[in-house]
């Protein structure tokens, strides 16, 4: 429900500044860090797996960021042989961007909604494979780093943190944004 009306909010946000041309939408590439608490042996985990993620938001005149994001995380298992996790996320957020030049820095805090999924590999895990789905939602912060290359694209490194209910993760993206 909280992250339905962050996207309410976000369209009210545009429409009403309609008049000032900020719109952007990015695609990023990178890598997720998840730390599990209790795996399918009892024991804490720390697991990297490969992203992808995609976003669409608006800068307004006063520098402040909106933004709506979907990313999707993998640890990838050859034919199954290690536990596989994969990682489903959405989120809104807002930023206060901070301009020099070509260069920027948003600190950027918001909403996400999560869903994780896990399989035991087969390899050292004799009979049925066991299978979990954690799912939930929670506040996020991170912060982004960014350079003009021309007036209609940016590039960026982004780092986000988010405490949930298996762990936590943090996300670190090289992404690429074009204005619209």
């Amino acid at each position: 429900m909280k992250f339905i009306l962050s996207i309410l909010l976000l369209g009210v946000s545009m429409w009403v500044s309609a008049d000032s041309d900020g719109a952007f939408a990015g695609v990023s590439l990178g890598h997720t860090e998840l730390e599990i608490q209790r795996s399918f042996d009892g024991n804490s985990e720390a697991i990297g797996a490969s992203g992808l993620g995609l976003s669409l938001g608006y800068v307004f005149d006063f520098q402040m960021t909106a933004e709506l994001g979907a990313m999707a995380a993998k640890r990838f298992s050859f034919f199954g042989a290690t536990d596989r996790y994969s990682l489903r996320h959405l989120e809104a957020l807002l930023g206060y961007r901070l301009t020099w030049d070509q260069w920027s820095l948003t600190p950027k805090a918001g909403y996400a909604d999560w869903e994780l999924r896990a399989r035991e590999g087969q390899l050292f895990n004799p009979g049925s494979e066991a299978s979990q789905k954690r799912a939930g939602d929670n506040s996020i912060w991170g912060l982004e780093a960014g350079y003009r290359v021309n007036p209609d694209i940016q590039l960026a490194m982004h780092y986000k943190r988010i405490n949930t209910r298996f762990g936590e993760y943090e996300i670190t993206h090289l992404a690429m944004y074009f204005e619209l």
